[in-house]
This record gives structure tokens, sequence and C-alpha cells, in this order.
């Protein structure tokens, strides 16, 4: 299949007064067509800056260096007005909280049909109307007809949900970006929201990115996944592999501690927290909570790898 995202050496740094944070440190990963890429890691890892970096939403402050190429074309180099054009178009987001993402002063309704009209000009206010309800039918919301007049907080957190990923179809993308899309909701309705994703993803063929800290997720939902520690990826490959064949220490201790049924066995956790990313880090990011550090750790930093085919490693222990 062919690639429709490619980040390449992606370096995202903001200011502060203990000097610069490297929030992204030459990040690569790919997202082919009609394929749903996983990218996980705890709090922190630079999973969110990725995808805010992909669609242009970077604050001012934060430098962007490297390339992300969408269909060959580098998003790095779009100005403001022609991102604009992108976003919402052939790449949409579906952020973590639905309840701050919708404007609460205007209707459902008024807010999806409002994406339709902005990126199709030839489109009436009345197809757009159409073309919303068929949205909420699409996503499964009933009664479409009469809850496109209705504001947001008279709409569950799944119907939130709902909406947001209606919004985010509204033009058709290539891409669906889904920053932990159901991380407020509850068990029950994250599986139908993974579901409807996945269902959708195969009606429409377009490619997701499904930003989680939920193994779990990426066990039921992902092709591939790419793992993320410190504004590294520390492990990339198919999601088959990385659960029966992990590889960096970092993988192995969330794994680990996975709640697994039917055993009464303590949950082992990774010790200690991750560092602060600062510009004098040096050595293996993940080094001080490494059950398998060596002095090479602590004074080299590992590049990623192919250790097998199509499984890249960041690890010195298993690239070297």
């Amino acid at each position: 299949m062919e690639n429709l995202l490619e980040v390449i050496d992606l370096k995202v740094t903001f200011p502060t007064s203990k000097g610069r944070i490297r929030a992204i440190d030459g990040v690569n990963f790919k997202v082919k067509k009609g394929e749903i890429l996983g990218i996980v890691g705890e709090s922190g890892s630079g999973k969110s800056i990725s995808s805010l970096s992909i669609m242009g939403l970077i604050s001012d402050q934060g430098q962007v260096e490297g390339k992300i190429l969408f269909n060959d074309e580098n998003l790095l180099n779009k100005t403001e007005v022609e991102m604009r054009k992108i976003r919402g178009d052939k790449i949409s987001m579906i952020f973590q909280d639905p309840m701050s993402s919708l404007n609460p002063v205007f209707t459902i309704g008024n807010q999806i049909s409002e994406a339709i009209l902005l990126h199709n000009k030839g489109v009436t206010k009345k197809e757009a109307v159409e073309k919303t309800i068929e949205l909420l039918k699409l996503v499964g919301l009933p009664s479409p007809e009469q809850r496109i007049h209705d504001y947001p907080h008279k709409f569950s957190g799944g119907m939130r949900q709902r909406a947001m990923i209606a919004m985010a179809l509204a033009c058709e993308p290539e891409l669906l970006v889904a920053d932990e899309p159901t991380t407020a909701l509850d068990v029950t309705i994250q599986a139908q929201i993974l579901e409807l994703l996945k269902e959708i993803q195969m009606k429409l063929g377009m490619s997701i990115i499904l930003i989680t800290h939920d193994l779990g997720v990426v066990a039921e939902t992902c092709h591939r996944v790419a793992v993320m520690y410190a504004g590294h990826v520390v492990e990339e490959t198919d999601v088959y592999t990385l659960f029966a064949n992990p590889k960096h220490p970092y993988t192995k201790g969330l794994i680990n501690s996975l709640p697994k049924l039917g055993s009464r066995e303590r949950l082992t956790p990774i010790q200690g927290q991750p560092p602060q990313l600062y510009d004098d880090l040096t050595g293996c990011r993940f080094a001080s909570r490494c059950p398998f550090v060596s002095a090479e750790c602590l004074e080299n930093e590992q590049v990623i790898a192919e250790v097998t085919k199509g499984h890249f490693v960041r690890c010195h222990k298993e690239v070297g």
C-alpha cells in the first residue's frame, strides 16, 4: 500500500525559563492508505504534540522542524491559508474532550453544516443540513432530524463524541486523527465508539491515526502501532508482533503492567518517572527506569533501527 502520510525527523521545541523543552525529538512514522496506526504512550510522551504538528496547530511559540509529507506534499511548507483548506477537508481531527471542542452557543447541526459549507462552495444551506442528518445517522445518533437543533449540553458524553466524529467526517477526509477519543467515556460507550471508527474506516477507506495510552484499544483497533516515550518513537511494528514479541524494555513494561484475565498475580509497574525534556539530556531517555541499563545506555543515544523486517526498535540491547 502507498504511504498517505510520512513524518520524517519531526522536532518540536518550546521555550521555557529552564531552557527549551524538546517535546518531539526526531520522530519518524508512516501511515499507509486505508490503515489504522496506533500511537501509544504515557502522558507527556509527545503523542498529542505529534498530532497537532500534523494539523498545523502548534502555537506560535513552538518551533517545528523536519518534514510532514501528506500525499508527497510537505505540510510544514504550507501557509496558514493553505492549511485551513486542508484541515477538515483532507485531514480531520477528533479531540480528547468533545464538550470543550464543541461551541456551546451553536446547535450541533450548525456546527457540522458549517464545515460542509466552508469546504464545499457549491453546496446550499439546505443541502448542508441534509448532509448533516446523513452524517448523524452514519454515526448512530438517534432522531438526527430533531437532534440537529439541540445544543451540546443536551447531549450525553457518548452522543457528543459521535457528533464530533460526524463533524470530522463532514468532508470525507483521507486521514482522520483521533486524539484519545474515548478517554472520558465509560467502557460500554468506549467499545461502541471504537467499533464505530472501525466500521467507518472500512466503509470510507480512509486512514486513521489513533492516539491512546490504552494498549487494549490498540489491540482491538489498530493495524500497526508506534510506541512513544519522552519525545521519541521507541518501537514500531504491526500490532500482532508488538504483543507477541515486544523488544523495547518500555514496551515490555507497558504490557507487563496490564491485568491478565484469570490471573491473581500482582501487576508489575514501571518504576520511576519520565525525564524532563530539556536541552541537556544525554544517553537513552528510558535509562533511569530500565532494568537492563548499561554504561552505553547512559552515555550514547541509540537511533531507531530495523531489527527484523518491519520491526523498528530504539534500544542498545536489541540493536547492538
